[in-house]
């Protein structure tokens, strides 16, 4: 990143405003910087082209053009660090003013944050690009478990021990396993293994702490649609009891709305991407 990530939380919350514009007076970017990390609560943009001396609009939960434009028609990535976002939802209840929004977008990120806490990562895109793990996790084995899953691998350095330097390795000794067709559709690998027959590495991950980094590309390309379908469901419900029952008047707790058959899905996920970590 050619400028440091900017985090934005609050300003756009409680139905005070339903967009914010971000110009160079708090730090983005210059009109050489190509590759800026913008953070809206829980949404990511990632701004491909600089920003200069323009001025950029960025609207919370929605997707596409409507989510960020530029005075200058530069170019803008939406990656959501959710399952569902404003635009699904309003489709699905057949909302089409703004008045609702904020309520909305609360139960949004009450049914985000439910779904990565019970399988302990975010099932999607990460930004990431460079990983360190503890070698303790792996028990001086072969195999390294990454959370979230990895899709592909540039790059591993080892140590031998906490305080040791970075070993030579090379890249063509560790593999991403399962391979492609053992693991669900469109989902990446779960860890990186060893060679049993390393050239130029040496055979097996030692224990210490911090002693392995990954670069690479990490978790899902896009949201599994089955969590992305479950979010939805879980915020539809939410709004359809939003008056109704002993919570009336208050943030209705998703946990109560995710039925058996959903925390059985959860708990698929969680055991395929965590199992073998602690």
């Amino acid at each position: 990143m050619s400028a440091p990530q900017t985090t934005l939380d609050q300003v756009v919350a409680n139905g005070q405003a339903d967009h914010i514009h971000v110009s160079d007076a708090l730090g983005f970017a210059t009109a050489s910087d190509t590759d800026d990390l913008i953070l809206v609560d829980s949404e990511f943009m990632l701004v491909t082209s600089g920003m200069g001396g323009q001025t950029w609009y960025v609207t919370r939960g929605y997707a596409g053009t409507t989510a960020a434009h530029h005075d200058s028609g530069a170019t803008v990535t939406r990656i959501v660090r959710g399952y569902t976002d404003l635009s699904r939802i309003k489709t699905q209840i057949e909302i089409t003013d703004t008045d609702d929004d904020a309520i909305l977008l609360a139960f949004i990120d009450s049914a985000n944050a439910e779904i990565t806490n019970r399988i302990g990562f975010f099932a999607g895109p990460s930004t990431d690009s460079v990983r360190v793990y503890d070698g303790w996790r792996c028990d001086s084995g072969t195999k390294l478990v990454i959370p979230g899953g990895i899709r592909s691998l540039s790059a591993v350095r080892i140590k031998e021990s906490t305080d040791g330097s970075w070993l030579t390795t090379t890249l063509s000794d560790f593999y991403l396993r399962p391979l492609t067709w053992d693991r669900r559709a469109g989902s990446p690998a779960k860890w990186i293994e060893i060679s049993d027959t390393a050239a130029n590495s040496n055979s097996y991950f030692y224990a210490g702490y911090e002693t392995i980094e990954v670069t690479g590309t990490f978790g899902w390309a896009e949201v599994p649609d089955d969590l992305a379908k479950l979010a939805d469901m879980l915020v539809v419900r939410m709004w359809d009891f939003r008056d109704a029952g002993p919570e009336t008047g208050r943030m209705p707790t998703p946990s109560r709305f995710v039925f058996p058959d959903d925390a059985a899905l959860l708990e698929e996920y969680r055991r395929e991407y965590m199992d073998g970590i602690y």
